[in-house]
């Protein structure tokens, strides 16, 4: 069903923390995920999914009382922003514990980034990710048939290219059955770089064309959550604008979550513990996650 959620209203504690982490120094990250020490989640960290490359993932589980013994559930592969060249999945446990604390089973893994590799390596990463997680989950009582994934800011241009471009997911013999939706939060999907470290990224593309989801949808995708912050200076909104008619042109079932008060990064704070309880983008996440299907 193709609709359109507006959020209205201040969100200043949310709004807060995205300014406590616009530096996005380590130190930063290490304080915001200092309430996992003392939570009931489950986490198993540094499964290795990439030997060859040297990459692991974490995985989060809900609390044991919360799980039934040999039930599944749906299950978040969540891919981290940082402009493709910064951020690790550490960094981000603070979402994988949010949305196992909500009920889902969640997955953070990291790709290689530049400048040690160029587009497309880490979209290989990223499949190989997925193809781990559909073949292992079941064993972290993940549904390896239910997978909804995620991203902000380049995670989501990443997450978002995995299905618009199937040949990545086919390279690494991972199926799109099992893939039930996108969550995609300020996700730059159809730009041409302008700025010389994205142009160097990218430079391995034929002008630009392959690193656009847009150019790629072709109706075959499961239904997508596209969150936008209107005060984002960094992704413009044309990036929303432009998925959004490439998915209506190949009847492709989407929401819009349009924030009037919140920026870029303030989608990726929404997640953090202090705030997450009365953040709306946390809300909207759950809900689209309870309305996808399973089958």
């Amino acid at each position: 069903m193709r609709s359109s959620i507006f959020r209205l209203g201040s969100l200043a504690k949310t709004a807060s923390l995205s300014l406590f982490l616009a530096g996005c120094s380590s130190a930063k990250f290490a304080i915001v995920n200092t309430p996992l020490l003392f939570s009931d989640v489950n986490v198993t960290r540094g499964i290795m999914f990439n030997k060859q490359h040297d990459l692991a993932l974490d995985v989060y589980r809900p609390p044991a009382d919360a799980l039934k013994t040999g039930a599944t559930v749906k299950t978040v592969v969540f891919f981290h922003g940082g402009g493709w060249e910064n951020g690790n999945r550490s960094q981000y446990a603070y979402v994988g514990a949010r949305l196992a604390q909500s009920g889902y089973v969640a997955v953070v893994p990291d790709t290689r980034r530049y400048p040690e590799v160029l587009f497309p390596a880490f979209m290989h990463d990223a499949a190989d990710a997925v193809a781990w997680v559909q073949a292992n989950i079941g064993d972290y009582q993940g549904d390896p048939k239910d997978i909804v994934l995620m991203g902000h800011s380049s995670g989501a241009h990443i997450a978002a290219l995995l299905l618009a471009d199937k040949s990545y997911l086919s390279a690494a013999n991972a199926s799109m059955a099992p893939l039930k939706g996108l969550i995609g939060l300020a996700g730059p999907y159809d730009f041409e770089p302008k700025d010389e470290t994205y142009k160097k990224i990218f430079s391995t593309t034929t002008d630009y064309y392959e690193m656009k989801v847009t150019n790629y949808i072709d109706g075959s995708e499961p239904p997508m959550l596209l969150a936008y912050g209107l005060q984002d200076e960094l992704v413009g909104e044309h990036n929303l604008r432009r998925l959004v008619g490439a998915l209506e042109a190949e009847g492709v079932p989407y929401r819009t979550a349009l924030y009037d008060d919140l920026n870029h990064t303030d989608l990726a704070a929404a997640f953090a513990w202090p705030y997450a309880g009365d953040s709306k983008v946390l809300a909207d996440v759950l809900n689209f996650l309870k309305a996808t299907p399973d089958s």
